[in-house]
This record gives C-alpha cells, sequence and structure tokens, in this order.
C-alpha cells in the first residue's frame, strides 16, 4: 500500500468504525446511522430500540434491525453483545489485517479477545489520522452522523439528547416490593453481566473505549509500525 486508504475507494464507514474504535464502535455507528434515518425508533422514556423501516445498505444494518426484532436485545448495550459472535466481524478485522492496517492477531485467540483487544500499526494510525483529518465521502450513511461516530466516538453526535437517550437509557424502574416478576431471559444468559467498555489496545497501550464515550482516537497511538 503506497498511501492511506479512503472510503470512497476502499473501505465503507463501518469499517472505519472497525479501525477507529474497535467492533463495539461500529455497532455503534450503525445504531446512529439507523437512528438518525429513522430507520429505527427510540422510545425516549426507556431507551428501547424498534424497527420503524426495515431498508438498510449495509450487512451491519441489516444484523442490528435483526437483534432489535428480539425480547432482550433493544438497547445499543445489548446489540453489542448480540453481534459480537457475528463472523462477519472476522472478516472485517482480517481485511484491515492484511491490508496491513491492525497488527495479526493469534490464531488461537478467543473470540472474546478478538473483540476486546486490537493494535493499530504504523500505517494504521497515519491512514486513520489522514481519515479524520480528511473525512471522506459517506456512500452508505450519508445525512447522518455515522462516519464522525465512526472516526471520534459518540461525541461527535450534534444531538445531545438523541445520544443520551441511545446510549445512556433510564434505568428500568424496580418492581413492586415482594412481587415475583419473570426475569428477562437476555439477563439470565449473562448472569448479573453489566456492560463494561472493553480494551482496545493503540501499540504498547490500552485504552478503554465502548459506546459511552465521546471524541477520542482510540486507536491512533502507541506502538510503531
Amino acid at each position: 500500500m503506497t498511501g492511506p486508504r479512503t472510503l470512497a475507494v476502499d473501505y465503507d464507514v463501518y469499517e472505519i468504525a472497525y479501525l477507529a474504535g474497535g467492533p463495539c464502535r461500529a455497532v455503534d455507528a450503525a445504531v446512529v446511522a439507523l437512528a438518525e434515518s429513522g430507520r429505527i425508533a427510540v422510545d425516549r422514556s426507556t431507551g428501547q430500540l424498534s424497527v420503524a423501516d426495515g431498508r438498510h445498505r449495509h450487512w451491519l444494518e441489516a444484523a442490528a434491525m435483526d437483534g432489535i426484532k428480539h425480547r432482550g436485545h433493544r438497547t445499543p448495550n445489548t446489540l453489542r453483545w448480540r453481534l459480537r459472535s457475528d463472523p462477519r466481524f472476522a472478516d472485517v478485522r482480517h481485511r484491515l489485517e492484511r491490508d496491513g492496517l491492525l497488527r495479526r492477531s493469534v490464531p488461537s485467540a478467543s473470540r472474546h479477545r478478538s473483540w476486546t483487544s486490537l493494535a493499530l500499526t504504523g500505517q494504521g494510525r497515519r491512514t486513520l489520522r489522514h481519515l479524520r483529518a480528511e473525512p471522506p465521502i459517506d456512500r452508505v450513511a450519508e445525512g447522518t452522523r455515522a462516519l464522525p461516530v465512526a472516526l471520534c466516538g459518540l461525541g461527535a453526535m450534534s444531538d445531545p439528547s438523541l445520544r443520551a437517550v441511545l446510549f445512556h437509557p433510564p434505568a428500568p424502574p424496580r418492581p413492586p416490593k415482594g412481587r415475583d416478576l419473570r426475569p428477562d431471559p437476555y439477563v439470565v444468559g449473562f448472569g448479573s453481566y453489566t456492560y463494561a467498555a472493553p480494551v482496545w489496545v493503540a501499540g504498547s497501550e490500552a485504552v478503554a473505549w465502548g459506546g459511552d464515550g465521546g471524541g477520542g482516537g482510540s486507536g491512533d497511538g502507541g506502538g510503531g509500525g
């Protein structure tokens, strides 16, 4: 590769999101694209998502909408967990590795580790800096803030109230004292799990990233080429 790649030539908005912040950033960018284009609706009192228009332009958008249709997968946090097992994310990672932008993963690494631990090469950091300095035309999610979110995180959303209800939804009300309610099957499946931002490894430095931050290019530091 003789120079930084651009979205118009090579990478779409969600591949750029993966490069900048890993698969969680890619899922967040897809949620932003779908919400801002009106294809998913968000209940501002609960933060729960629903599909309003099933049209999509990318496999990740389709996968996100499929996840929203399932009970227990109706917030960005639960979508991240549902989509982490999608093998197409491995294809994205392998492409970025082949292009020299990510360090190659250890073949024996678990799927969980490959989801939470990635490292940019020198060429990857240069490419990301170039993309942030000269954002390409987004031909997948145009008219939304998906590309700024892909490059810089949730702080790039222009509507703070939408960001808050999407990614910091209000806590569900507590059941009346002594009332035996059937637990959500998703919560049962993951025990007492509460989402915590994974770690994005930039070269030799580990940086926390996830769906609750703003700005910040977590993938643009550390390590040499």
